[in-house]
């Protein structure tokens, strides 16, 4: 049900049917029309009876599209900055719905850099929302949100660490391996909607990968093994 014709055809069939009735029987009376009618004035009310049903279909199939696009599936590509360099990225993760976009979001990033309670993050973070379905990788529509963490410095990171001596030299050595390298996860869904899980890349980029150039390092590295 990834196609606009394809949705309505599965859940709006019989509006269709009769939208589609509707609208050949508007075209056939737009061409009679001037055969029947001798002056402006007399072609004043059909005109009207004929307008109104094309809005009407407009309507229908403006409501329509609104409701294909939020049916089809929700993807969350979440990156995390560090002084303009991407650390981590994970790209096209399975979304509920917007309003956890930015919880699962610092999930995620919990999760990627094992820092879970600690991941020091700043206030402000960038959101983009999709303004229309993009194709992924395996062809599918989907709509794409994006957002964008920006992480603190190491220094101010150290200065709120709390802890023993040896807890906070093991959170500071974890923070240093974070921002060394550019770590991504991205939703390689033509294998059973696996989460793959590229190998740290250095130095890090000063723009995120795509899905695509996410998916051709997994596959080099994959070679390589």
């Amino acid at each position: 049900m990834n196609s606009y014709i394809s949705y309505i055809l599965q859940r709006k069939k019989w509006q269709f049917v009769i939208i589609v009735v509707l609208v050949a029987v508007m075209i056939s009376f737009a061409f009679l029309l001037p055969a029947y009618l001798g002056s402006l004035w007399s072609a004043a009310d059909p005109l009207i009876g004929f307008i109104t049903p094309m809005i009407a279909t407009f309507i229908w199939l403006n409501d329509t599209k609104r409701e294909w696009i939020n049916s089809l599936p929700k993807k969350l590509t979440v990156h995390f900055k560090y002084q303009g360099k991407y650390v981590m990225s994970c790209i096209n993760a399975p979304l509920v719905g917007e309003h956890d976009m930015r919880a699962y979001g610092q999930s995620i990033g919990g999760q990627i850099s094992g820092m879970r309670n600690d991941l020091p993050l700043d206030t402000f973070f960038d959101a983009i929302m999709p303004n229309k379905p993009v194709k992924t990788r395996t062809k599918e529509l989907s709509n794409i949100y994006t957002v964008t963490f920006y992480l603190t410095r190491i220094e101010d990171f150290k200065k709120n660490l709390k802890g023993s001596e040896q807890e906070k030299n093991e959170k500071t050595a974890k923070m240093e391996a974070l921002i060394a390298s550019y770590s991504v996860w991205f939703d390689n869904n033509a294998t059973n909607d696996k989460c793959e899980k590229l190998k740290p890349i250095n130095p890090c980029p000063s723009e995120p990968y795509t899905e695509d150039q996410a998916y051709e390092i997994h596959i080099a590295q994959k070679m390589q093994s």
